[in-house]
């Protein structure tokens, strides 16, 4: 009885956050049967399908600024190399599982959400690292990487 009590409190939550800090989104994913290759060029043209949803949950952001180095710094450890600095914003995003169509619901093993997926809310663009269910599997935990010079998005 105690999981009926800890399932609906988890949905009374869930919607709560949903009603106060719900953003409308777009969960893009790449479509591997529609993506293409060109075998004379090279050139690899993929195809982004967008799946709407209506209020995703948006957690505040950890702003961190990132330095990359040069392979051939890690590689032969020499002293003149080049690398990048660039500024990154970590969120989470909690979406639940009502929002998303039948064949992302769980258990269905074959379209879960990747590493190779996109959250867009409010034009900002963020590339999943990360991707947990939530207890009794109610919503998705998602860690999303912003780079914070890029563009928006339409």
């Amino acid at each position: 009885m105690t999981a009926k009590n800890t399932l609906r409190q988890i949905a009374l939550i869930i919607y709560k956050m949903k009603r106060q800090f719900g953003l409308a989104g777009i969960l893009r994913y790449p479509n591997n049967a529609m993506s293409s290759y060109d075998i004379t060029t090279g050139e690899t043209s993929i195809v982004y399908v967008d799946l709407p949803i209506s209020r995703i949950i948006r957690l505040p952001r950890r702003g961190v600024a990132d330095f990359v180095y040069d392979l051939s710094f890690i590689a032969a450890n020499k002293n003149f190399t080049y690398g990048g600095e660039f500024d990154t914003n970590d969120r989470w995003f909690i979406i639940d599982v009502k929002d998303l169509t039948v064949g992302y619901r769980y258990p269905n093993p074959v379209l879960q959400i990747t590493t190779e997926y996109y959250i867009i809310v409010e034009g900002r663009s963020y590339k999943v690292y990360e991707c947990n269910l939530a207890e009794h599997n109610n919503a998705y935990l998602i860690r999303g990487r912003e780079i914070v010079s890029s563009d928006t998005v339409s």
